[in-house]
């Protein structure tokens, strides 16, 4: 009996003595998905990048969580949130994921506008009646009347768009604020190559969760570490990396 309590001593002596270990180290990586869409997110030279990508790191690791972020297409990212493959994802508002995911504040805002090409000082929707526009291959369709008279031409992507709208193969290019500065860094291009833009509509991009994410103390972790980056000016330092000062000179 002696003998057991001496091995048991020796046990108990043993665990007190080992290394402690980050109860974080071996939990469950927070899977995050981005876009596969510039400047959202991307591959290049092997790497995966991009402005959602990087602000997605950021909140985590400013949350303290585990990540694996994965840039995957479009509706895969959005599959995978209802099925519950992707705990969380940065997108635009979207009403396909109403009631299989749910969103915190806004990250940003987006702006959609109407460039014009250079030389045509257009300033109004009505401007741009008759005119040939050109449209992102899978963006949203133009609603208003005013624009469905005009002839529209779908574009891959917005690096072609951008390059015709200078050729002035269209007089003007329905495009989202983040995606005209992004490519005008890009192809080495300035505000000044181009028109004005007429505003037409605002959206917001939001950390969306799937149902199946149930950790909500994981969530009010990221939601807290998402403010503080918007507060002490992370998201901008992002922002300006992948847009440019233009961007926040002519969005103000």
């Amino acid at each position: 009996m002696a003998a057991m309590h001496s091995l048991l001593l020796t046990g108990c002596i043993l665990m007190a003595t080992l290394p402690s270990f980050n109860v974080q180290a071996t939990e469950t990586p927070l899977r995050i998905a981005t876009i596969n869409l510039s400047p959202a997110g991307y591959k290049e030279d092997g790497l995966s990048k991009g402005l959602f990508y990087e602000i997605a790191n950021a909140v985590a690791k400013e949350a303290g969580l585990s990540y694996k972020n994965t840039v995957k297409p479009y509706g895969r990212v959005l599959n995978d949130l209802k099925s519950g493959k992707t705990d969380m994802s940065m997108l635009g508002f979207n009403p396909i994921l109403e009631g299989k995911a749910s969103h915190t504040t806004p990250i940003l805002e987006l702006r959609f506008m109407l460039v014009s090409q250079k030389g045509l000082n257009i300033q109004t929707i009505e401007g741009f009646s008759g005119k040939t526009i050109g449209v992102i291959r899978g963006a949203q369709p133009l609603t208003s009347p005013i624009i469905k008279e005009s002839k529209i031409i779908t574009v891959t992507n917005f690096s072609q768009g951008i390059k015709m709208l200078k050729a002035k193969r269209l007089d003007a290019l329905a495009i989202s604020d983040l995606g005209f500065y992004y490519t005008l860094i890009k192809q080495g291009l300035t505000r000044d190559d181009f028109g004005p833009s007429v505003a037409m509509s605002k959206d917001s991009a939001y950390m969306y969760f799937s149902n199946h994410f149930g950790d909500q103390h994981k969530i009010e972790q990221l939601n807290t570490a998402l403010n503080t980056l918007k507060e002490n000016g992370g998201i901008n330092q992002i922002l300006r990396r992948y847009v440019g000062d233009g961007y926040f000179e002519n969005t103000k």
